[in-house]
Formats: C-alpha cells, structure tokens, sequence
C-alpha cells in the first residue's frame, strides 16, 4: 500500500503524519509514501529529506506549484502498489482513524471514504463544503455526507483512470473525483472519523485572500463538469440526475 500526501509548507506536522502512518501500520502490510511537496518555501523539503533516508519515503519536489488537485494526481500516476491511502499532511485526522484505514479488509471493498460528522473547520469552509455537496447531490446523483473529505482508500487501478479524467476542479479534487467515480460505475462506502483542530497555522486552501477566488473558480469548474456530463448523457440517451431522483 502507498500512503500518498500532498503538502506545501506543512513542516510543522509532515514528519509526524508520515512517522504515524508508519508506526500504525499492521505488520503484515508493505507500506510506502509518496510525499509531494508542492513548491514548499519553509523547511519542508529538508524535513522530507531527512525521512526519506530513514524510512520508504519518495519525495516529489515541484518547483512549480500543481495546487492540491495536481499534486495528488502527480502521486496517483507515480504509485506503483495495489491500494492507496489517501492522508493530508495537516495532522487533522486522527492516528486511531487512520490505523483503522491501513486495516480495512481489502477483498471486498472498492473506495473507503472518511466521513467528518463533527469538522473542525471554520464556519466558511464548512458551509462552502455544505453548498457544494448539495450541488453535486442535485446535478449528478452523488449521495455522500462528506464529498470533500481527503482520508480515502482507493484501489490504484480505478484511481488512476479517474484521476486521469479530471479537468476542472483543481482546487476541489475530491469533488470532481468522487462525481466521476460514480459516472464510472464504481461504489463507496463512508465511515465516521474523527476531525482534529488544525495547531499553529491556518490552512493553505482557504487563505483569507485566497476564498473569493477559490469559490469562483471551483463554480465555473462545477458549471464546466455539468456541461459536459450532460452532453455526454445526452448524446448517449440517458437521464439526467434530476431525472433520475424522480424515479425514486
């Protein structure tokens, strides 16, 4: 299994994520990292160094920031092993939770998504997350609690021919992942997990400057997922996702 996680100036709490996931780990797994360290200005990068001489880490450098969405699907394409595990390198998810995912029975599951019943995030990023997962609800039959959420278990295989097909939500990967994860035919299944406060620093996603520029460009990279999913629906004959809420 490969434990991918996206950073950028996380040197506070990278070490510790990766240590974690390490010493959580069951013994009978073969467990890697791959950290990508997407453009850090801090101490990131010598930390990453550091840990990759001492345990199976690959450091993914860019010297060019991909954003969220790139860096996790430069990881996808550069994993090698059966099953990925998905973890932010904030340390905002609990090692009990994250045990637990290195455990799961793998011969039967297809996506293991972390659900964050009680998220500990500011009223606006919840809220955002909240319209957002209604959107996705409504246009295209996604039924999840928590959409956005980053503690997933993916089978590589899959993971790679979605991420693949991913366009325009570059700052909300896991929604356009999840929506094309299910056009493509694939389950999920969501399980509670604890959601820890972020220590120290505030998130690299929801910058102060940064959210009104956030919210229009994941809008129109909603509006651009809408308009082609319905083309490609239209073109094959199917119903739309309204359609199909009305036949339930």
């Amino acid at each position: 299994m490969t434990v991918i996680i996206p950073s950028r100036n996380e040197s506070a709490f990278v070490s510790g994520v990766v240590m974690g996931c390490w010493a959580l780990r069951p013994r009978k797994i073969g467990l890697r990292f791959i950290v990508l360290d997407d453009n850090s200005t801090d101490d990131t990068p010598t930390i990453l160094s550091g840990l990759a001489e001492e345990l199976p880490v690959t450091v993914i450098r860019h010297d060019c920031s991909l954003g969220f969405g790139g860096s996790l699907r430069d990881g996808i394409e550069r994993a090698e092993t059966p099953w990925l595990l998905f973890v932010d390198a904030d340390a905002q998810y609990s090692p009990e939770d994250i045990r637990d995912f290195l455990a799961y029975p793998r011969d039967s599951l297809t996506l293991l998504s972390g659900w964050r019943r009680h998220r500990a995030d500011p009223l606006i990023r919840i809220f955002i997350s909240l319209v957002f997962r209604i959107m996705n609800r409504v246009a295209f039959g996604v039924r999840m609690k928590d959409i956005t959420s980053s503690l997933k278990l993916v089978p590589t295989a899959q993971a790679k021919e979605v991420a693949s097909q991913i366009r325009y939500m570059n700052g909300s990967f896991w929604s356009e992942f999840m929506v094309r994860w299910a056009g493509s035919g694939y389950t999920w299944k969501e399980v509670q997990i604890e959601h820890l406060p972020r220590k120290g620093s505030r998130s690299k996603v929801f910058e102060p400057g940064q959210i009104g520029r956030l919210i229009v460009h994941q809008f129109v990279g909603f509006l651009k997922l809408l308009r082609e999913l319905s083309t490609v629906k239209r073109q094959a004959g199917l119903p739309s996702a309204r359609q199909q809420e009305a036949t339930h």
